[in-house]
């Protein structure tokens, strides 16, 4: 997917590798997730774990602004995982759900678990450099702070 296929309002996403040289992959969650309700991907139900949630929020992923801001009818909605590696998962949609979640007891949530075929179809191959940097500064800044480690790996 090129940088011109983003459509104005699409939400995307970006993972940082935690180990130098930090290099970021973006996606774009918002056709992602369209795809997987076009194609109607099996929803399965996801374990909330607590370490998870608090490790989002340490990260400073999720903003308490927004969690304010859901109800408990935006937890109906599918979290979106991918499959990062052949033993690994990364959540790329649903951050601010999961959390709260987490903080209302709630022990599993709807989502959809993409597989790389699928996901890689959804990654900006050429986000501009000033949005990369940023992202980069923001990991090198995280490391300060936590570990940067997601924790669904």
């Amino acid at each position: 997917m090129k940088f011109r296929d983003i459509v104005r309002l699409d939400e995307t996403f970006s993972h940082m590798s935690e180990k130098p040289p930090h290099t970021a992959t973006f996606f774009n969650v918002t056709q992602m997730n369209d795809w997987a309700k076009q194609t109607r991907q099996q929803v399965i139900l996801f374990p909330v774990e607590h370490a998870h949630a608090k490790a989002y929020m340490l990260r400073g992923g999720v903003g308490l602004a927004r969690l304010q801001e859901l109800t408990v009818t935006d937890l109906q909605r599918p979290l979106t995982f991918i499959r990062w590696t052949e033993t690994s998962k990364l959540m790329v949609d649903g951050h601010h759900r999961y959390v709260l979640a987490d903080q209302l007891r709630i022990s599993r949530m709807p989502g959809w678990l993409i597989d790389t075929e699928d996901w890689k179809k959804f990654v900006i191959e050429d986000m501009p450099d000033d949005v990369r940097k940023r992202g980069i500064y923001n990991v090198l800044a995280q490391e300060h702070v936590g570990n940067g480690a997601d924790p669904h790996q």
